[in-house]
């Protein structure tokens, strides 16, 4: 009898393989699935342009030029190569300039990744002073 291997899987039914199995394991028939927690990204899935073994997220060519109208990944914003402040819809806030990077949401507060950006952050202190609006970078004290 031989020994015949499977031939590989690609990105797509890697992906459903991965879906299915994270449903399977962390759903219940009471649980409302919209509460549950995101799926883990894929392996080789870019964090940034979400393409599936195309390259790593270091990588990416989107953290360095994001083409108008381009669909990020959910962690992440892009931010003006001009004057460095976050981009509105599908230009900057600031200077109205379209060419821009794409940068990961970091908290530094709670330090959640990929989720939101410190300005955002539900455990910030509210009563501070200090306001600062990302999109403009107008700061106050």
């Amino acid at each position: 009898m031989e020994n015949k291997s499977k031939p590989p899987m690609t990105a797509e039914q890697r992906r459903f393989e991965e879906l299915m199995t994270y449903f399977v394991n962390n759903t219940s028939p009471n649980v409302d699935f919209l509460k549950a927690p995101d799926p883990p990204i894929p392996a080789g899935e870019c964090r940034y342009c979400l393409k599936v073994d195309d390259h790593i997220t270091q990588l990416c060519p989107y953290k360095y030029d994001v083409p108008k109208n381009a669909i990020l990944g959910k962690g992440c914003s892009v931010q003006c190569v001009v004057c460095g402040c976050r981009f509105r819809d599908s230009c900057c806030a600031q200077c109205g300039h379209t060419r821009g990077r794409a940068i990961l949401m970091d908290c530094r507060i709670c330090g959640k990744s990929y989720d939101h950006w410190p300005d955002m952050c539900p455990q910030r202190d509210l009563n501070s002073s200090f306001t600062c609006d990302p999109y403009t970078g107008y700061i106050s004290f």
